[in-house]
């Protein structure tokens, strides 16, 4: 939007002009003269041939003055401002500093004793009426061009750059769903060897199926601690509206918030282009409530985590479908694309990393950008933004295949912790009682660790059973326990985030407020249920999920 247009914004909202420069008035005089003499006439007093300073424009009205009097004036601010406007956008140079005139000039109902705005004010009016359209083709060329994706193993691929932007983008998700489905044949030829750990593959592939479910209703979520009037922007859109606003009003008192989502646009992805939404899978609407309440852009200060909730708290959710649909660019990752490990200390990695349940071991080194390393038991899991990125309909094949890999991996590696301690080095001539004590010890640690996830699996899918107080659970008794345990295993593995190009229309989003809860919207789109319908059958989930 140019700087005119986005004056005209402003001005359309003004009840009126007061100025105060002479040249200003001047340059305005000479404007209305050669390109709307009418107007000015209908401006002036009978004895007057052109604005002057310290004068209101229209004239203000008397008290009593008729609706049709009203009417008039009406018609004169509104073509005042158009023009004012016009003006500014036919100025090929100092544009801003003539719009920066024009608003001081005029005057607002909403404003303060003197009728001005403030920058928050502004940026209010701006992020209502604000949407500029989005080429996907040059947000998906700024993206590849992104360093994050430099040396992509796909765009070393015959015929890569011969391929269009947004075909690039999609060789990239391909070449990484490969990735994850050979992880995945790997582990599932582990698993056939060996018959103790063929005993845990059946809860594998049951947890797998039902979390392809559950993404199959999926839910992508924007959270904001600001103003959403209309539409969802770009990061670049709402950082040229601050801009304006800042040069506008004079006011550069507010300093940028610094998010890891700013951060990875300006340091890691190198792009503006995207409006970030969270990704959540399918559960009751209590878990849903704590989800959508938990993130931490619901706050005053994102990056503070004690940060107290922000008055203006607001989310908005729709189908992931909505967005991963051919026709809409779409990008996914895995994690947090700058920092994956969930935080820019060791101890705020540690407690991402490590999980709620300690199921994982984080190494305590400071994060790097784009990459985490973990263990489980002996498993070391390495994750990479890069390797990790999914475009369009390839998102949920990845965040169902991402879990499936992630349970084997867990399964595994805890299970060769628990053989490793077992019994004392063959190779060692003697073992000291404190030696063989701490094996022991770490040992049990290990049965334990695998105990308590092998019960979390299971509590994913196990049908009713009886309640600590022997009481049998009821059906939604039952249900809930079976989406926190989906939920906490996901969360072990993943915490999706979903880059969407061009600004997102609020109309048909499910809106959510902290203190008021959910407001549905009767129209919000789910994923075609028809994608949902996999058949029973640990294999059969196994082929639907790798095709």
């Amino acid at each position: 939007m140019s700087t005119g247009a986005q004056l005209k914004v402003l001005l359309d909202g003004s009840s009126g002009f007061y100025f105060g420069d002479k040249k200003v008035v001047s340059d305005i005089n000479n404007y209305l003269k050669k390109n709307d003499p009418d107007l000015l006439k209908q401006l002036l007093p009978d004895r007057d041939k052109e604005l002057k300073i310290g004068r209101n424009y229209p004239a203000a009205l008397l008290d009593g003055a008729s609706e049709a009097d009203r009417d008039a004036r009406q018609a004169k601010l509104a073509k005042l401002s158009e023009r004012l406007s016009g003006m500014v956008e036919a100025k090929a140079h100092g544009g801003e500093a003539l719009a920066k005139n024009l608003f001081a000039a005029a005057r607002f109902p909403d404003g303060d004793s003197d009728g001005k705005l403030t920058r928050g004010q502004v940026e209010s009016k701006l992020y209502a009426a604000y949407a500029p359209a989005h080429n996907p083709d040059t947000d998906a060329a700024t993206l590849v061009a992104s360093p994050m994706l430099k040396g992509h193993p796909a765009t070393r691929e015959p015929g890569f750059k011969k391929l269009g932007a947004q075909e690039q983008l999609t060789a990239i998700s391909a070449k990484n769903l490969e990735g994850l489905a050979s992880e995945l044949d790997k582990y599932q030829k582990l698993f056939a060897a060996d018959p103790k750990l063929a005993t845990y593959d059946k809860l594998v592939g049951a947890a797998s199926e039902d979390v392809w479910k559950r993404y199959g209703g999926g839910l992508a979520t924007h959270a904001t601690n600001g103003d959403i009037a209309s539409h969802i922007l770009p990061t670049a859109d709402r950082h040229a509206i601050q801009g304006f606003a800042k040069g506008l009003t004079g006011d550069t008192s507010r300093a940028a918030k610094v998010t890891h989502t700013s951060d990875t646009n300006t340091q890691h992805l190198a792009t503006h282009d995207y409006a970030f939404f969270n990704v959540y899978p399918q559960t009751n609407d209590a878990l849903k409530r704590e989800m959508l309440g938990a993130t931490r852009y619901l706050r005053e200060t994102p990056e503070v985590a004690s940060s107290a909730m922000a008055a203006k708290a607001q989310s908005f959710t729709f189908g992931l479908g909505d967005f991963t649909a051919p026709e809409r660019l779409s990008v996914m990752t895995l994690r947090d694309p700058v920092y994956p490990a969930g935080g820019t200390t060791a101890a705020d990695a540690r407690k991402r990393m490590e999980g709620a349940d300690g199921f994982a071991t984080y190494g305590g080194a400071e994060p790097s950008a784009g990459k985490a390393k973990r263990h489980f038991g002996t498993e070391v899991d390495e994750y990479e933004t890069s390797s990790r990125l999914f475009a369009g309909q390839d998102a949920k094949k990845a965040l169902t295949m991402n879990v499936h890999v992630g349970l084997y991996k867990t399964y595994y590696g805890l299970y060769q912790d628990v053989l490793a301690n077992s019994s004392k080095d063959p190779t060692s001539s003697g073992t000291s009682q404190e030696g063989e004590a701490a094996r022991e010890k770490r040992l049990e640690q290990a049965k334990d660790k695998l105990e308590r996830f092998s019960h979390l699996v299971n509590d994913i899918t196990a049908g009713p059973r009886p309640k600590t107080d022997g009481q049998m659970e009821t059906a939604e008794d039952c249900s809930h326990r079976q989406d926190k345990a989906a939920l906490a295993a996901i969360k072990l593995y993943q915490y999706p985030q979903l880059m969407v190009s061009g600004p997102v229309d609020i109309s048909r989003a499910e809106k959510f407020t902290p203190t008021q809860g959910l407001e549905r919207a009767p129209t919000v789109a789910q994923v075609a249920p028809a994608e949902t319908q996999v058949q029973a059958g640990n294999e059969q989930t196994r082929r639907a999920i790798t095709q």
